[in-house]
């Protein structure tokens, strides 16, 4: 959850100035940080209508690697678009993510810090955003937040295969 929050929180925080700097308008940043909450809305719905009828492991990878290649496209004129489907995303990924953890933590003592993750991370990756773009510009963050977001996707499949391995069966009632 941690890894998760850290990727968004290195970009999100920027990507106004992303896209001012590669000359998308200011009414169109502003347009797409008002409507992105709908994508938020909609990546809920999506997620609680789907529920696990596909598994847990593809919809992380479609929400994490999507909210990845929405946050790429944030510096170009399609910056609306990116905006709403960066938060469908995050909020398509997370309820999967938080799940996943649920069932991996069988005593219950480690998923109550999960929520807790959320805004550390967030702040983890705000903290790293301003350095890194003073040190390699706009890239770097992009690289670096792509990559946390990639290593959270390996950890939490990591995590979901290696739970697989050693589950045993629940007794039936």
């Amino acid at each position: 959850m941690f890894l998760l929050a850290t990727g968004l929180g290195l970009k999100w925080p920027v990507v106004g100035q992303i896209a001012a700097a590669n000359g998308v308008a200011p009414g169109t940043v502003a347009t797409g940080f008002s409507v992105a909450g709908l994508g938020g809305v909609a990546g809920a719905v999506a997620s609680a209508s789907l529920a696990t009828r596909f598994g847990r492991l593809l919809p992380l990878i479609v929400g994490t690697l999507g909210m990845l290649l929405a946050l790429v496209l944030v510096g170009t004129n399609l910056f609306v678009m990116a905006a709403i489907l960066t938060m469908f995303f995050w909020a398509f990924a997370l309820p999967y993510y938080l799940g996943l953890v649920a069932e991996i933590d069988a005593t219950g003592r480690v998923a109550v810090f999960t929520s807790a993750m959320i805004p550390f991370g967030m702040a983890a990756g705000q903290m790293a955003a301003g350095p890194l773009e003073v040190i390699g510009g706009f890239s770097a963050v992009t690289v670096a937040g792509n990559l946390v977001l990639v290593l959270a996707l390996a950890s939490i499949s990591w995590a979901m295969r290696s739970i697989t391995l050693v589950r045993k069966p629940r007794p039936e009632f």
